[in-house]
């Protein structure tokens, strides 16, 4: 699987700190005024954003209990990359509104973007990423501790006063391919129907980092406003830079982490059914399928 950061410009007002402050940034292919829309701010946190690519047509699709997988057009096959209650969660979810993410108030407090609340399963996984990605970045060494970080490196804290930042660490870009089954596989502990001739499997996925000033005046909605006098003049938290830095040169490493490689799963099932989604079929039998499926599995 190939992970990679994405290179976007939000804004020339955003291109100074881009130029400056971090070499990675993140948002949508919009204009400051279509995300803010969408997000009613700047979002920050973790956001799962996109909709999958190189997906075939999708023209039926089943769920296999045995295998824990989508079966599409009868002779592909995917894989369910989370927990099946969780992905029935995400796509009904999704169904309602196109935002799903996080973002940390503070060390302890999470307000979502989406429907799921913050008690919800998927939205604790990605603030588990916040947080390691966010005391990394931010230099909490409360909230590290002792944890061995790649290439033994020690996040920067800023000497004197820190200035307001945020970041918003945003899983995207994910791209699915198809490979003919193998014949190992379809003798093995649980072979694959017969008519399976193809494995799908998410071939591409990246995590890429935006790292802003901040108003200390709040949005409507209680989030974070950025700083854009502060962007406009380059002006950035040097410290902060350096340890987003190390993450970026370090990304893979991150990305096989447990919390980012998790939330990297619950990213990849929204990109999946986001492309489901506007495929426009009636999925109302697998999601049957697949609710008749858990209550067999609570009764194992």
């Amino acid at each position: 699987m190939k992970n990679h950061t994405q290179v976007k410009l939000l804004s020339v007002a955003l291109m100074a700190v881009v130029m400056t402050a971090i070499s990675m940034i993140w948002l949508p292919a919009r204009s400051k005024a279509e995300v803010e829309k969408r997000y009613g701010e700047i979002p920050k946190g973790v956001v799962l954003e996109g909709v999958g690519k190189g997906l075939p047509e999708i023209k039926s699709i089943e769920w296999n209990a045995e295998q824990e997988a989508f079966v599409i057009n009868g002779d592909s096959i995917y894989t369910c990359p989370i927990d099946a209650a969780y992905w029935l969660d995400m796509e009904s979810a999704l169904e309602k509104d196109d935002l799903m993410g996080m973002s940390l108030l503070d060390k302890t407090t999470a307000r979502t973007y989406g429907k799921l609340n913050t008690r919800h399963k998927v939205i604790k996984a990605l603030e588990d990423a916040d947080l390691l990605l966010g005391s990394v970045t931010f230099a909490w060494m409360d909230v590290l501790g002792d944890r061995k970080l790649p290439g033994n490196y020690k996040p920067k804290q800023p000497e004197g006063k820190a200035m307001r930042m945020a970041c918003i660490y945003a899983m995207d870009h994910f791209k699915f391919s198809s490979a003919e089954v193998k014949d190992k596989e379809k003798a093995g502990k649980k072979p694959l129907p017969a008519n399976i001739k193809n494995r799908i499997s998410c071939a591409d996925r990246s995590l890429s980092i935006t790292l802003f000033p901040i108003l200390s005046d709040k949005s409507r909605s209680g989030g974070h406003l950025p700083d854009y006098d502060a962007i406009n003049a380059g002006t950035e938290q040097k410290e902060y830079r350096e340890n987003a830095d190390h993450i970026r040169s370090h990304l893979d490493e991150y990305m096989k982490t447990p919390e980012v490689s998790t939330a990297l799963d619950y990213g990849e099932s929204a990109a999946f059914i986001r492309y489901l989604r506007d495929s426009k079929i009636d999925i109302s039998a697998l999601r049957k399928q697949m609710k008749v499926y858990l209550k067999t599995r609570k009764r194992r």
